[in-house]
């Protein structure tokens, strides 16, 4: 009588060589396995590479502007799309222009070096309303304020301290097409919860624009996928989400993964 064992195999997957090239994103993609597998038992991440080029302000996230009213004037001031530090992010805000006036005529934008939070006020000592939106992804969240609307002063300080990363963990997203399996890593959000495919969960720890290098294990932030029965695998639909669920947008870098896993052999 044979003897039953498993072996080991580890497939690459790079979204340079994705179906559709032209017509999806490095960070949602399906890929054809050309060395389909069977008798799948498991399937765990190895290795991971993925860009940190994700802007930080951008009118996708919808954290691109600032409101203010003065003196019954209303001032609507725009940032372009990018990845700012927080002396890009003042120079910019400072050269917007809105009813033909500079922000910098108007309005001063400091941080406290101490502190490290952003005061916004007016330069003529006028009352100012400032409207950042109705979402936790405003400009406003970014640099440190807390509530949408600010009302009745010349002046207002953020409630928290300016810091210039938006995105400190993402999750990796796997559809293999197969049911048999269980959600281990699921993402606890304000209003509701993800956890479909879910099989890492990656720390940012590199500075922009810089690759994110990551070799995991069980743990650290990546759990092995258990099939409750031996599975065929022959095509992946990958998905990088930031931490609100959403699709990260890495401005056309790629990403490269190498998966590992537990085959069923006689």
């Amino acid at each position: 009588m044979k003897q039953q064992t498993t072996i080991k195999k580890i497939i690459n997957i790079d979204s340079r060589f994705r179906e559709n090239f032209n017509d999806s994103a490095s960070s949602d993609f399906t890929v054809k396995l050309n060395y389909p597998l069977s008798g799948v038992l498991s399937m765990r991440l190895d290795q991971i590479e993925v860009p940190n080029s994700w802007y930080n302000i951008s009118k996708k996230i919808g954290n691109n502007k600032i409101k203010i009213m003065m003196n019954n004037i209303d001032y609507e001031f725009l940032l372009n799309d990018g990845m700012y530090s927080y002396g890009e992010v003042k120079e910019a805000l400072e050269n917007s222009m809105s009813n033909g006036r500079k922000f910098s005529s108007l309005f001063t934008f400091d941080i406290d070096e101490y502190s490290n939070k952003i005061t916004i006020s007016s330069k003529s000592n006028l009352k100012l309303t400032i409207n950042f939106g109705n979402n936790e992804r405003t400009l406003g969240w970014f640099i440190g304020y807390k509530k949408k609307l600010y009302e009745n002063a010349s002046t207002y300080t953020a409630e928290n301290m300016f810091n210039d990363t938006n995105n400190r963990y993402f999750y990796l997203v796997i559809n293999d097409f197969n049911t048999n399996i269980n959600d281990y890593i699921i993402g606890n959000l304000k209003d509701y919860y993800i956890n479909d495919n879910i099989i890492a969960r990656i720390s940012v720890i590199d500075t922009k624009y810089n690759i994110i290098s990551n070799f995991n294990n069980d743990s650290h932030g990546t759990q092995t996928r258990v099939y409750t029965s031996r599975s065929n695998i022959d095509k992946l639909h990958i998905k990088l989400l930031d931490e609100y669920g959403q699709v990260l947008d890495l401005n056309g870098l790629d990403i490269s993964f190498t998966l590992e896993f537990q085959l069923f052999v006689k």
